[in-house]
C-alpha cells in the first residue's frame, strides 16, 4: 500500500485528487494500518462499511460519496503501482479534449520476484473507440480492458456500479463502457501489479467460470447488448471456454 500511495503522489502530485481507501470490514486490523495511513497522506479518506456485505458493496457506496468536483475516477488495488508520468496528460487529452467516458491502458503484472509475467489491457484501435463493430471486437477478444489500468467520467460509473458478479465485476464493468460508451485506449504501460498465483478467479473450475462468463453476459444483455447465440459461442471459443 505504501508503494500505491507514494506512486500516486509521484505520478499526479502536480494535479488536485482524492484518495479513497475502500475496507469492507472484513479484516479489523486493517483498519488501524489504514488509519495509520492517513495521519501521513492528507488527502487519503478511508470509506469503511461496519456491515460485512463484501467488497463489491463497499466499492458501490464509495463510488456515490466521490465529490462532484472530482471529472474522473481511477479504481485500482491496493499493491498497484502507477509508473507512467504522462499518464495525467493522457487522462486529460481522452476525457477533456475527446470528450470520453471510459479510458483504459495497459497493465504489467509481476511476481514475488519482480519477474514480468504478462500485460493485460489492448485494443485492435488506439485512441477513440469506434462505435460501429464494438461487439464484434469484443466477441473476438480485440478489445480488452485491464481490471487495473482503467478510468472512468465519475457521472457515468455511478449510474452503473459494480454488479455482483464475483471475480469478473470488473470485467463486466469496464466492457459496458467499450460497448455503450465513448471509449479511448492508450496504448501504454501505466501500472505494474502483483500477480496471485492462487486469485479468487483462478480458483474456479473451467466449469464455474464458464458458468460465470454466461452470467455476466446475461448481464450485458440486459443492458440492451444484442448478444446472438453465435456470439456467445464465440466468446466462449475466444476465452477458451467452450467445454464442447
Amino acid at each position: 500500500m505504501e508503494k500505491n500511495l507514494k506512486s500516486i503522489k509521484k505520478v499526479f502530485g502536480q494535479i488536485p485528487y482524492s484518495i479513497f481507501l475502500v475496507d469492507d470490514g472484513s479484516d479489523p486490523s486493517q483498519l488501524a494500518v489504514a488509519m495509520n495511513l492517513t495521519a501521513r497522506y492528507s488527502n487519503l479518506t478511508v470509506f469503511r462499511k461496519k456491515e460485512k456485505f463484501g467488497i463489491v458493496s463497499s466499492l458501490n457506496q464509495c463510488l456515490q460519496s466521490i465529490p462532484p468536483n472530482r471529472t474522473i475516477s481511477l479504481p485500482i488495488s491496493a499493491d498497484a503501482v502507477f509508473i507512467n508520468p504522462f499518464l495525467p496528460l493522457a487522462l486529460f487529452w481522452a476525457f477533456y479534449v475527446r470528450k470520453t467516458d471510459f479510458f483504459f491502458a495497459k497493465t504489467v503484472h509481476k511476481n514475488m520476484q519482480n519477474k514480468v509475467t504478462g500485460i493485460t489491457g489492448w485494443s485492435s484501435t488506439k485512441g477513440l473507440q469506434p462505435s460501429s463493430g464494438a461487439l464484434e471486437r469484443f466477441v473476438e477478444g480485440k478489445t480488452r480492458p485491464s481490471g487495473w489500468s482503467v478510468a472512468f467520467r465519475t457521472t457515468t460509473v455511478k449510474n452503473y456500479q459494480y454488479p455482483e458478479l464475483g471475480s469478473l465485476s470488473d470485467f463486466y464493468l469496464n466492457n459496458i463502457m467499450i460497448l455503450t460508451h465513448q471509449s479511448y485506449y492508450w496504448s501504454k504501460k501505466v501500472v505494474t501489479t502483483l500477480e496471485r498465483k492462487n486469485s479468487f478467479s483462478s480458483s474456479f473450475s473451467p466449469q464455474q467460470n464458464r458458468a460465470n462468463l454466461l452470467k455476466t453476459i446475461d448481464h450485458f444483455k440486459a443492458q440492451g447488448i444484442p448478444f446472438s447465440e453465435s456470439e456467445i459461442q464465440k466468446i466462449l471459443r475466444t476465452e477458451n471456454l467452450d467445454l464442447g
